[in-house]
């Protein structure tokens, strides 16, 4: 086999390879590739990593991928999802807990929607993004 060969069969093999997916988990939207609720569990435990490795999303170029990866691997879901999903579903849970915390005046409740008593994770997103600077500005007085 020459040099040549081998390179075309590697990068066959390659391409092949990448064709092959992980299993997805059952809290995986195939129709609309979007990861969708998920157990409590691993909802519990993303918010609960994501506080615990705070300090690794620096901001930094690609220091959050890697931070997400480390996620994953805690969470058990390594492989199965990928980091900008895992980073899509904690975006999603910091938006709703915004919305939640200070919800717009003159809306209620009459159709079923949650609220920051009824929201299982908003106590939990609470403790580990409450007190930022982006979510409780700090007050400057003259």
């Amino acid at each position: 086999m020459t040099l040549a060969h081998l390179r075309f069969f590697l990068k066959c093999q390659s391409t092949c390879m990448a064709r092959v997916k992980p299993p997805l988990p059952d809290w995986y939207c195939k129709e609309t590739s979007v990861m969708t609720q998920g157990t409590e569990e691993e909802t519990e435990n993303l918010v609960k990593f994501c506080m615990e490795l705070d300090s690794d999303f620096t901001g930094k170029r690609n220091s959050a991928k890697k931070a997400w990866i480390i996620v994953l691997q805690r969470i058990g879901l390594d492989g199965k999802v990928t980091p900008s999903q895992i980073s899509k579903k904690w975006d999603n849970l910091k938006r709703k807990y915004k919305e939640l915390r200070c919800p717009p005046t003159g809306t209620g409740t009459d159709g079923g929607e949650a609220t920051a008593a009824t929201w299982p994770w908003f106590s939990a997103m609470h403790e580990a993004i409450g007190g930022r600077p982006s979510i409780e500005p700090p007050i400057l007085i003259d």
